[in-house]
């Protein structure tokens, strides 16, 4: 009942150091996704569902998902694979030539280019760095074709804290879905970008999720509070440069897939 991952089925290639660790991440990530694959399938036959189920793949293809149970480093990137294909699609359908796709989440923003209809593939990619947006140099190696994309800790629970010689940072870290943004009230207390959006304006409480989720100002306006004395600053100008910094972040992963690539 163990979960085995071998480097010979995974990435059967020469580079030592690579396919070891192409093959560790996959035993990382591989008996958690064989959990959800197989609870998925079943649940999908019991409503009467009798085709395969296919998974995507970090290169914009698919596989079976049992074969992506067992070669687990293929699916590491696959859902912002799927997003730059959606985009390359439009790109396609509307003659967008080049196209830059940019994709934001609570965590982290990625961007990459769709070039002549197709997003670029790379085999140097790597997880697990402080900040894959620079050099191809930090996190461990995945040699497996992936979708080249760009990447920096910047989402809408990016946390807003200070360094030790006293100025605003944001991120990496960040709230989580659970427990989200102070906002969300469910037991988030550090401020974040989205708590700092709803301080400026940019976010209607009365409307949040189409006005399917309640959300408290107060709570945010309490993180932020907390900060702006810190840094003996208006708690207004401290959200403005949280969402000044979350910018910079995130255009940076844009500067590195359109110029420095």
């Amino acid at each position: 009942g163990i979960y085995v991952a071998l480097s010979s089925d995974i990435w059967p290639e020469y580079q030592e150091y690579e396919r070891a660790s192409t093959s560790v991440l996959s035993a990382y990530v591989g008996p958690t996704l064989a959990a959800y694959t197989s609870e998925l399938e079943a649940a999908l036959n019991g409503l009467g569902f009798a085709h395969p189920v296919q998974i995507m793949q970090s290169n914009g293809g698919v596989m079976t998902a049992r074969a992506a149970a067992r070669k687990a480093a293929y699916v590491i990137e696959s859902g912002p694979a799927a997003g730059l294909g959606a985009a390359a699609h439009l790109a396609r359908s509307c003659g967008y030539d080049p196209l830059i796709a940019f994709d934001m989440g609570g965590t982290t923003a990625k961007a990459g280019v769709v070039q002549h209809g197709q997003p670029r593939i790379t085999n140097d990619f790597r997880v697990g760095g402080h900040a894959s947006a620079g050099g191809r140099d930090q996190g461990e190696p995945v040699k497996v074709p992936v979708i080249d994309l760009a990447e920096v800790g910047a989402g809408g629970g990016s946390i807003a804290w200070i360094d030790d010689g006293g100025f605003l940072q944001l991120g990496p870290q960040s709230a989580g879905a659970d427990p989200g943004p102070a906002c969300y009230g469910l037991g988030g207390t550090e401020p974040t970008v989205t708590d700092a959006n709803l301080r400026l304006g940019y976010l209607d409480p009365a409307y949040f999720l189409g006005g399917r989720m309640a959300i408290f100002p107060a709570q945010s306006a309490a993180t932020l509070d907390a900060l702006a004395l810190r840094l003996d600053l208006d708690v207004t100008r401290v959200a403005i440069g949280v969402r000044k910094l979350v910018n910079v972040h995130m255009a940076s992963a844009i500067r590195v897939v359109a110029l420095q690539r």
